[in-house]
């Protein structure tokens, strides 16, 4: 086994253990807000993505010829919920943003349908750009690592071209952007409304002190999943570009480190969540209760 096989194994087993824990103690919580609606069907994404996607692909041939049935439905299992998470962590942005700047009601019976309905659209969307391969626009091909499979990067028809520009549109970049502008409208209006609290009530007061404190977590937390999501996807993005466009021949090297930043985005997603929260005490807590019901029930 190949260092870089190594390598997603760790991030695999990592990945797993992150998803189920982080699924687990959403679920369990009595209270569920929109947020945690949310969280729940990403964490469950990026288990299926990590179970059904990378767990099958560490068992493939180092060096295939050809693309194997086995090959083409991990890379399906690994884009389906890939663009998945795409679309709900954009989601995430844009609503806590909206909640940010408007302070809609979140205990809103109609809000909570807005937000199901996003969820479903989220996993239709999903669905959509990973199933276009599977019925001829494009294909699950073997990569030229030859030791896993994904959408087709180097481009030979005119259709498979135009798959991957709308790709890259609506999967990459419009997701950027809403990320990227959902983070600064955020940042802005934290700033802002600290002045205008800090002005009338004064900078000493203590209820200042704990405005800023809870808005400076809310903007640090938007901006640590702008900067993830951008760091995890954009070198996939761009060897995909280099590769579709320009017809570059990639080192085997860079094609590795690429395919790994974008897996660790199903591991990395859950501590997002956990962030916002004591993680060393959740992770504590979902394993005693874990164990609990696995050994005593």
């Amino acid at each position: 086994m190949d260092v870089a096989k190594v390598i997603v194994t760790i991030v695999t087993i990592l990945s797993t253990i992150f998803n189920a824990l982080a699924l687990f103690n959403l679920c369990k919580k009595r209270r569920k807000s929109n947020y945690i609606f949310l969280c729940i069907f990403l964490s469950a994404s990026d288990l299926l993505q990590t179970v059904l996607g990378y767990l099958p692909a560490i068992f493939l041939k180092e060096r295939m010829e050809n693309a194997t049935k086995w090959c083409q439905i991990s890379a399906f299992f690994v884009a389906f919920p890939s663009f998945t998470s795409i679309a709900l962590l954009t989601a995430i942005s844009f609503i806590k943003a909206y909640l940010i700047n408007e302070h809609f009601l979140i205990g809103n019976m109609i809000y909570k349908k807005v937000v199901k309905a996003t969820i479903l659209c989220c996993w239709i969307y999903g669905l959509f750009w990973s199933i276009l391969p599977l019925v001829g626009v494009s294909s699950y091909t073997l990569e030229p690592t030859k030791s896993r499979c994904s959408i087709k990067w180097y481009t030979d028809t005119n259709t498979e071209k135009l798959y991957l520009i709308l790709l890259l549109v609506f999967c990459y970049t419009i997701p950027v952007s809403i990320v990227l502008a959902s983070t600064m409208i955020s940042a802005r209006f934290v700033r802002s409304s600290f002045k205008i609290n800090s002005s009338s009530l004064g900078m000493g007061d203590s209820f200042v002190k704990l405005f800023k404190l809870r808005e400076a977590k809310v903007k640090f937390s938007l901006t640590l999943m702008c900067l993830s999501f951008i760091t995890f996807w954009t070198p996939y993005a761009v060897i995909g570009l280099l590769s579709g466009f320009a017809r570059v021949k990639h080192p085997k090297w860079l094609l590795e480190t690429a395919a790994l930043f974008a897996k660790l985005s199903a591991m990395v997603n859950p501590l997002l969540y956990w962030q916002k929260e004591d993680f060393k005490k959740k992770v504590r807590k979902a394993f005693l209760v874990f164990r609990t019901y696995v050994f005593y029930s």
